[in-house]
């Protein structure tokens, strides 16, 4: 989730206009499932997400533990020009 997510004006996501449920999905993302540790990976087994594509899938991220109490999760991903982006999560205890 990005950090200061704005409201909706609204309670309901249903009336949201479609550029407002665009800006939520954009700025917010989940997966959700078994997991085991290999080395030093996190490996979820994917059972919920909000992308559907990855519902199936095993998510592999790279942990690290910067004191004891913050989680460093890691990955990267080759973009469709070829660039490698580098995505990290921040679990703070």
């Amino acid at each position: 989730m990005r950090h200061a997510r704005p409201g909706f004006a609204q309670e309901s996501a249903r009336r949201l206009t479609r550029d407002q449920k665009a800006a939520a999905f954009d700025s917010y993302f989940h997966y959700s499932g078994l997991w085991v540790i290999e080395n030093h990976d996190l490996i979820h087994s994917v059972e919920f997400s909000l992308n559907p594509a990855f519902i199936g899938t095993e998510q592999r991220r790279h942990a690290e533990m910067s004191d004891d109490r913050n989680l460093l999760l890691s990955a990267q991903e080759k973009s469709d020009v070829d660039a490698i982006r580098h995505h990290y999560l921040e679990w703070r205890r």
